[in-house]
């Protein structure tokens, strides 16, 4: 039966099946163009598997679990744009004397690095002597 389209198993199940209940059904779907399985096709479930496929994972899910998995996809965006504006909010709220401030800071920061890399300097340049020094005894020493 997968072979058969939708109206075709219509068709099918209205003139061959002996339940009532699906002859109803088949029935109340043949009369309704639009009903819900061609809503469903339309809006993207496989005609075939009737399932979705969903651009996040690429998993596969059935008409309910679809839904429950974009539920849960738009309360995890929800969250991500509270956190976003929260984050927007904090960053407006500093004024320019913090970020002055901020900067000042940062300047003291690099003007003790440089403090720093010209004391390493100095002590290289002083244990550079001193290794010239030490050298300059050991070749005497081996005349």
């Amino acid at each position: 039966m997968n072979h058969l389209t939708d109206n075709e198993l219509i068709d099918h199940v209205i003139k061959y099946d002996t339940d009532p209940v699906r002859v109803r059904i088949a029935t109340h779907m043949q009369r309704v163009h639009g009903a819900i399985i061609d809503d469903l096709v339309n809006a993207g479930m496989d005609d075939v598997w009737c399932t979705f496929r969903s651009v996040v994972n690429e998993g596969e899910y059935h008409s309910g679990d679809y839904i429950r998995h974009l539920e849960n996809e738009i309360e995890y965006l929800q969250n991500e744009v509270h956190q976003h504006l929260k984050e927007i909010k904090n960053l407006q709220a500093r004024t320019i004397m913090d970020v002055f401030a901020e900067l000042k800071q940062e300047l003291k920061t690099a003007e003790w690095l440089t403090q720093e890399a010209g004391r390493e300097r100095d002590k290289a340049t002083e244990n550079e002597k001193i290794m010239k020094h030490k050298l300059d005894m050991w070749t005497i020493l081996k005349r």
